[in-house]
């Protein structure tokens, strides 16, 4: 079923991840427009991210943790362009991504 769905298993890890993104994005996003103080609006973000990485898609703290430790190379463009965004972003923070490895997923928490 994965395969007739979504083409394979990497395929099905980029679409969780990409809906997972799209929706933080476009709560930052309706935020972004806000006229209320920054301090609300962090504290508005804050709640927003973790409501969505702790009960709306419980699966994204651990998703984001292999990423960080495996340097973001499951997000590489498969040549379907898919991940091309993603990817992008993980080459800009290279250096950040690189130095959290030395960090146990473990010891991370969401």
């Amino acid at each position: 079923m994965i395969n007739y769905h979504f083409g394979g298993k990497r395929k099905l890890y980029l679409a969780i991840l990409s809906a997972t993104f799209a929706e933080i994005v476009a709560g930052v996003e309706r935020l972004a427009e806000s006229t209320r103080p920054a301090p609300e609006v962090l504290r508005d973000l804050v709640a927003m991210v973790g409501e969505v990485a702790t009960r709306r898609h419980p699966h994204f703290c651990t998703m984001m943790l292999r990423e960080v430790v495996a340097g973001g190379r499951h997000l590489e463009s498969g040549g379907d362009g898919q991940a091309g965004a993603h990817a992008g972003g993980r080459a800009a923070h290279r250096g950040r991504a690189v130095s959290a490895r030395a960090t146990s997923a473990r010891s991370i928490r969401c």
